[in-house]
This record gives structure tokens, sequence and C-alpha cells, in this order.
């Protein structure tokens, strides 16, 4: 493997790579500092999305987009 991306590197975090490609990445991570910090980013990023709350939509917010496509008029199609 000659270049390593970041898609690489998000791949080998959600271990969704083959065995050759994984240890081709474990290599250059082995003398990479800068690839290093990026797979550590990467994994802090990763940590705080799995961390959030799901968020949803408040139930006036709902009842607003209905009342709104209720009322609207249709757009003729072309």
């Amino acid at each position: 493997m000659k270049h390593i991306y970041s898609n690489h590197l998000i791949a080998y975090l959600f271990e969704e790579i083959d065995p050759e490609t994984k240890q081709n990445i474990e290599r250059e991570l082995a003398s990479n500092s800068a690839l290093r910090n990026e797979l550590q980013e990467l994994r802090e990023g990763l940590t705080i999305l799995q961390n959030c709350a799901p968020l949803s939509p408040s139930s006036q917010s709902i009842e607003n987009i209905l009342d709104a496509t209720e009322n609207a008029e249709a757009i003729p199609a072309h």
C-alpha cells in the first residue's frame, strides 16, 4: 500500500479491512507519527460521536411541519 488515506484509517477503526491491508497500515503506523496522530484524532472523534445522545425533533416541531404540509399547495409537475 503506497499511500494511506483517512478512508483507510476509518476502515481500520471499524475493522472493515482485509488482513493484508491491516498489516500494511499497522506497519506504516509503527513508523509514521503523523499517521498515528491522525488515527488518534479519528478515534477521539468517533468516541465523541458514540457518546452523543440521539437527537429527535420536539413534538411542536413535528406538529408545525405536519401543519405546513397540510396547508401547502401542491407544486405542479413540469
